[in-house]
């Protein structure tokens, strides 16, 4: 019993720390660009702004647009420095371009970090604005920029980044300029074109804050719940972006996984279900070698818990296996709360 409560008071140290404070520096910025092709169509250059060096681990940058001005044709992102596209992650959907892209490799610093270009082409010749789409200050939205501090995603966009109005003669402005009439030029009007924001949608939506530990044979996850979910469906293999299994449980926020062969590289991803059984987004995908907790892309513990990893795997190699899924359950279920509670706090 001592030990389970040394276990228990362990994990609650670790998981107490101040490590979900949103990221210090906020001069990070996602801009959009217009570069004309010819007459019926251009691009659209999203780039990153990022003066202090910061170490940018993974970018979402979801457009929204008008449908019947504009048609987007293709995402194009060879020349990106960002080496994983994240799954369902670089579509194009009915108004909607979803794009998502990590740094596996090792975390970029530029100044200016190129995203993705995507044409377009016109449909109706007016002026018409591209949007960022459902931007949060924290990292639940669909327009964010993210570092790590302390092994956590942070969002560093400290406010929501500006659209772009493209207008037909190939300028593009944030600022209408006011016609000033003449008596020998007569005053035309033009209809101002209203664009309406597409509402997010529960398939819109993305779980966050994926994080895996492993042990001999089984992994552990958590996750931040998702509103008006009442399910999650776990899905993995050994190869990156295709998952050929599935694991479904009810609306909670960890799960033990087993059946896990120990040396072997698995990529997990998971998705959220409503009453509807409709499937939000992807996550970002962690990846794991069954049996090596170092091994995890998106640790659940701290890196200064490798001892604690380690005193649970002798518990699970003595017999005792079910007592620490249960207590790390518990301590999951503490920390997540706590992080709902006080875990997010606005910069101003």
């Amino acid at each position: 019993m001592k030990t389970n409560n040394k276990i228990i008071s362990a994990f609650l140290s670790l998981f107490l720390l101040p490590s979900f404070l949103m990221a210090a520096t906020a001069d990070t910025d996602i801009t959009l660009k217009q570069t004309n092709i010819d007459e019926n169509s251009f691009h659209i250059r999203i780039e990153i702004k990022n003066p202090s060096q910061q170490n940018i681990a993974s970018v979402q940058s979801w457009l929204s647009y008008d449908t019947n001005v504009l048609e987007a044709k293709k995402i194009e992102a060879d020349d990106s420095p960002f080496d994983f596209v994240a799954p369902g992650e670089n579509n194009i959907d009915n108004g909607t371009i979803k794009i998502g892209r990590s740094a596996l490799a090792k975390t970029i610093t530029d100044t200016n970090i190129f995203v993705a270009n995507v044409l377009f082409e016109w449909k109706e010749k007016k002026n018409t604005d591209i949007s960022f789409f459902n931007y949060q200050i924290d990292t639940s939205g669909n327009t964010s920029v993210r570092v790590f501090e302390d092994g956590f995603p942070v969002n560093v966009l400290g406010a929501e980044p500006k659209k772009i109005t493209i207008q037909t003669n190939g300028g593009t402005t944030h600022v209408e300029t006011p016609i000033i009439p003449t008596q020998e030029t007569p005053i035309t009007q033009e209809t101002p074109t209203i664009t309406t924001p597409t509402k997010p949608t529960f398939s819109d939506s993305q779980v966050q804050n994926l994080f895996a530990t492993t042990g001999p044979g089984y992994a552990v996850f958590a996750w931040d719940m998702l509103p008006k979910a009442t399910g999650y469906n776990i899905y993995y293999s050994q190869t990156s972006g295709r998952y050929i299994q599935r694991r479904s449980t009810d609306d909670v926020d960890n799960y033990y996984l087993d059946g896990l062969e120990i040396g072997k590289t698995y990529y997990f991803s998971i998705k959220a279900f409503n009453a509807a059984n409709e499937e939000s987004q992807y996550a970002y995908e962690v990846k794991l070698t069954a049996g090596y907790p170092d091994s995890s892309s998106a640790p659940l513990l701290l890196s200064k818990s490798k001892q604690m990893i380690a005193k649970a795997k002798n518990l699970t190699q003595s017999g005792s296996a079910s007592t620490f899924v249960i207590i790390l359950s518990l301590c999951l279920t503490f920390f997540f709360q706590f992080r709902k509670k006080y875990g997010t706090i606005n910069r101003t």
